[in-house]
C-alpha cells in the first residue's frame, strides 16, 4: 500500500492513451478529451451552486445531502478530467486512487438518502404549499371582512348609547369613540380617534389622564362617580382591558351627562327640604333613603343619621314586631292612602320619646323599585290646642249651667273664676 501510494504520480510502465492501440485517431481522441473536460466543468460548477444555495439558505432541509451531493459530483468530475489528461500523462495510479474517492462518496451519497427519501416523501409540495397558501389567503380574506362587519356593528351598537363612550389606551390617546362624543365636541369621529386627549378636552385631560392611569395601575373598575368636564356634571365607568398577556393597555370610559338631572335633583331636594310637613322616602327594604329638614327636626336627627336609618326605627316596641308584615303588605297593592285610619299613631324620636302622628303614603315609582314617600305630620301641638279648646268648652258649658242658679266658681291652678249673672248682681 505504501508503494503504491509512493509512486501515486508515478507514469513508469504505462504509455500514454495516444500510444494504446493503433485506432486512436486525432478525432477519436480529441473526441474523449474535449468530453471529458466538458463534463469536468460542469460537475465542477454543480457544487459551487449547491454549496452557494445552502450558504444562504441556512433553513434548507436535509442540507448535508447537498454537501454529500457536491462532494460525489466534484469527484466525479475529477476523474473525467484526469481522464482528458492520461493521453498525455498516464498516472494511472493516481486515476484509480479518485475513482476509488468517487466511489467512496457515492456510496456515503446513497446510504444517506436511504432514511432522507421516506422524510423527503412526506413533505409537503410546492402544489400542496400554494394551494395551502390560497386557501389562508381566503380565510385571512373572510376574517378581515368579518372584522370589518363585526367593527361596523359594534359601532353602530355604540353609536345608539346615549352616554359618551371612549376608549384610551396608555397614553392617553383616544382609540375609538361613539356618536355622543362627536356630537359633544362637534368633530367627526374620523377627527376624534387617533389623537392626543388633551387635544380634544385640553383643559380636564390631565387631572382625568391620572384617574385613569391609577385604574390601569390596580385594574380595578371606579364605577358610578362625578366629575366635572368643562360646565358639565357627568357621572363616569371606567373599566381597564387587559391584554393577551394580562396587561392593562386599554380603557373603557363611560360618561353619562347629568347636569340637567342634577338640577332636577337639587331643585326636588330644595322644593323637599322647604316643605313644613315632615318627609321620608322609604325603599323597599324598609331603609330611610332620603329626608326633609322637618322630619329631621322632628324625630332629633341630623341628616346623615336619618338617611341611613331603619324604618323600624320609628316605631314604638308595641308595634315593632309585626310592622314589617304590615309594610310588606302594602308593597303588594300600593296606593296612595292616610295610614292607620281610624287609630291612633305615635312614632319614637332619637331621644326614645313618642309623639302623636298622622301619616300619609304615596307609592313613587323609581329605577331601584317602587319606594314609598311618608308625609308625616306631628299632632303634639294639635293635640294640645284641642285640649284647650276642650277645656274653654267645658268650662263654657259650666258657665251656662250655673247661670240659671246664681253660683260661682274660682278653678285652681288657673285662678279662674266663674260665676252666673244672678251672682254677679248679688256680688255687686
Amino acid at each position: 500500500m505504501f508503494e503504491f501510494l509512493s509512486k501515486l504520480f508515478d507514469t513508469e510502465g504505462f504509455p500514454p492513451r495516444w500510444q494504446c492501440g493503433a485506432a486512436w485517431t486525432d478525432g477519436h481522441g480529441w473526441l474523449h478529451i474535449l468530453s471529458d473536460s466538458a463534463i469536468f466543468l460542469a460537475y465542477f460548477s454543480i457544487p459551487l451552486l449547491l454549496g452557494y444555495f445552502v450558504y444562504k439558505r441556512k433553513d434548507v432541509p436535509f442540507g448535508p445531502i447537498f454537501l454529500l451531493f457536491a462532494l460525489f459530483i466534484f469527484s466525479c468530475g475529477l476523474t473525467h478530467l484526469i481522464d482528458a489528461t492520461i493521453f498525455w500523462h498516464p498516472w494511472y495510479r493516481f486515476s484509480g486512487f479518485i475513482k476509488l474517492i468517487t466511489a467512496g462518496a457515492s456510496w456515503a451519497t446513497v446510504f444517506a438518502l436511504v432514511p432522507t427519501i421516506p422524510r423527503a416523501l412526506s413533505l409537503t409540495t410546492v402544489a400542496a404549499v400554494n394551494a395551502k397558501l390560497e386557501a389562508e389567503i381566503v380565510e385571512r380574506r373572510r376574517i378581515e371582512a368579518e372584522l370589518v362587519r363585526q367593527r361596523e356593528e359594534t359601532q353602530l351598537i355604540l353609536d345608539s348609547i346615549p352616554s359618551r363612550v371612549y376608549f384610551k389606551d396608555t397614553h392617553n390617546r383616544i382609540l375609538r369613540v361613539n356618536k355622543a362624543v362627536a356630537d359633544a365636541h362637534f368633530l367627526p369621529r374620523e377627527q376624534i380617534e387617533g389623537r392626543d386627549a388633551r387635544e380634544i378636552y385640553p383643559d380636564d385631560a390631565d387631572r382625568l389622564e391620572q384617574d385613569d392611569q391609577e385604574i390601569l395601575a390596580t385594574g380595578i373598575p371606579k364605577m358610578g362617580y362625578v366629575q366635572m368636564i368643562g360646565n358639565r356634571i357627568m357621572k363616569m365607568d371606567k373599566i381597564p382591558i387587559p391584554d393577551d398577556h394580562g396587561e392593562h393597555t386599554r380603557l373603557i370610559v363611560v360618561a353619562s351627562d347629568i347636569t340637567k338631572a342634577k338640577q332636577a335633583e337639587e331643585y326636588i331636594q330644595y322644593t323637599f327640604d322647604a316643605s313644613p310637613v315632615g318627609m321620608i322616602l322609604v325603599n323597599p327594604q324598609e331603609q330611610i333613603v332620603m329626608s326633609n329638614k322637618s322630619v329631621r327636626s322632628m324625630f332629633g336627627y341630623n341628616e346623615e343619621e336619618m338617611n341611613d336609618l331603619a324604618l323600624d326605627c320609628l316605631v314604638p316596641d308595641e308595634i315593632r314586631p309585626r310592622h314589617s308584615g304590615l309594610f310588606q303588605d302594602y308593597m303588594r297593592t300600593p296606593t296612595a292612602r292616610p295610614m292607620g285610619a281610624g287609630r291612633f299613631l305615635s312614632g319614637v324620636k332619637s331621644d326614645d320619646t313618642t309623639i302623636p302622628v298622622e301619616i300619609a303614603l304615596t307609592p313613587i315609582r323609581t329605577a331601584e323599585g317602587i319606594h314609598v314617600l311618608a308625609s308625616i305630620v306631628d299632632l303634639t301641638e294639635r293635640i294640645e290646642q284641642e285640649e284647650k279648646l276642650r277645656k274653654v268648652t267645658d268650662l263654657l258649658e259650666r258657665a251656662s249651667e250655673l247661670s240659671e242658679i246664681g253660683g260661682w266658681e274660682i278653678l285652681l291652678p288657673e285662678n279662674d273664676f266663674i260665676c252666673s249673672a244672678q251672682a254677679a248682681t248679688m256680688l255687686g
